[in-house]
């Protein structure tokens, strides 16, 4: 685990189904040799979560997002504002909603906008 990771799932691929094995509580650094995390059993919690949503069957749901997660913007000068329109599609049966964008690189940026959400 790494700083930022607390309250986030640990999983693995059990045969191409994605299991959640526990919840992230907190380590020492970020993967350091002979360092350890800590981490929340899931299972232990079972009936409680079972509870809450109802069913232990997993869900059918699918969720399939496509996009371009690298994409160069022209440049521009010091306190100028520009726009980029980008696409995030799902092909899947179930709907997803986008709560933040993260925009990262050289240069100086306030919070994306998202401007239209549909």
């Amino acid at each position: 685990s790494c700083q930022g990771d607390s309250g986030g799932p640990i999983v693995i691929n059990r045969g191409g189904a994605i299991t959640q094995l526990g919840v992230v509580s907190w380590g020492i650094g970020c993967a350091r040799p002979g360092m350890y995390g800590v981490y929340s059993d899931i299972a232990a919690l079972r009936s409680f979560v079972d509870g809450v949503i109802g069913t232990s069957t997993p869900p059918k749901d699918n969720v399939s997002v496509g996009y371009t997660a690298n994409q160069t913007l022209p440049a521009f000068n010091v306190g100028e504002l520009k726009q980029h329109g980008f696409v995030i599609s799902n092909s899947g049966n179930t709907a997803f909603t986008v709560e933040n964008v993260r925009i990262g690189g050289s240069g100086v940026t306030d919070a994306a906008l998202i401007a239209n959400d549909q």
